[in-house]
């Protein structure tokens, strides 16, 4: 199983290290839920913005989510 997992975290960071970067915040977390507020408060976009400068607006960090997910 952790092969999988590594492998599947491998590819989503070559294919988006933006969501890859995301990834990596959130697992600093507790393993229940995180709210949205969260994911979408200006020091996450901050964090994440270096790896895909298109994320610039709030709203497109959910493309980084969704393929975080």
């Amino acid at each position: 199983m952790h092969a999988v997992w590594t492998r599947s975290v491998q590819e989503l960071r070559l294919r988006s290290p933006a969501a890859h970067r995301l990834l990596q915040l959130c697992s600093f977390f507790a393993v229940g839920p995180i709210s949205m507020t969260m994911i979408y408060i200006d020091e996450m976009v901050r964090l994440v913005m270096p790896y895909d400068m298109g994320l610039r607006e709030k709203l497109l960090l959910g493309r980084g989510l969704r393929e975080a997910l």
